[in-house]
């Protein structure tokens, strides 16, 4: 095969694949994406205010096979649940750690985050990819 047949057979080859559903996935490909990327956090409803729960510990993660590490997680996810919400939503995320370290990002400077404790905060959803300073 000449390289310019090549080139050319392997280009409609990915450009065919590209469109290809993914209904025609395994079940078992679905299944793992499922686990890497997780559905969003469903809120609990107070009133108008959309309300979100989320809490951090240390997670075990196995980040190729036979190979596991503690990480910090949100809601023992890798990364953390998304939070969706439509601009001008009322939201309140109410974090709490589960980690027996301060957490710092949680808690306004100069305050941190102990064990046990929560940290609510509230906020209107803005445009998109604004968010909630954590």
């Amino acid at each position: 095969m000449k390289r310019r047949d090549f080139m050319q057979t392997s280009t409609l080859l990915t450009a065919a694949a590209a469109f290809l559903p993914a209904s025609l996935l395994s079940a078992s490909a679905v299944a793992a994406n499922v686990q890497k990327f997780p559905a969003p956090l469903k809120p609990k409803m107070d009133g108008d205010v959309k309300e979100f729960h989320l809490y951090i510990d240390i997670h075990v993660q196995e980040i190729v096979p036979g190979f596991k590490i503690h990480t910090l997680a949100f809601n023992d996810q890798v990364p953390g649940p998304e939070i969706r919400v439509k601009r001008g939503d009322k939201v309140r995320v109410i974090f709490k750690n589960k980690t027996e370290q301060p957490h710092y990002s949680l808690a306004r400077s100069p305050r941190t985050l102990a064990y046990g404790r929560r940290a609510v905060r509230d906020a209107n959803a803005g445009h998109a990819g604004t968010g909630i300073c954590l």
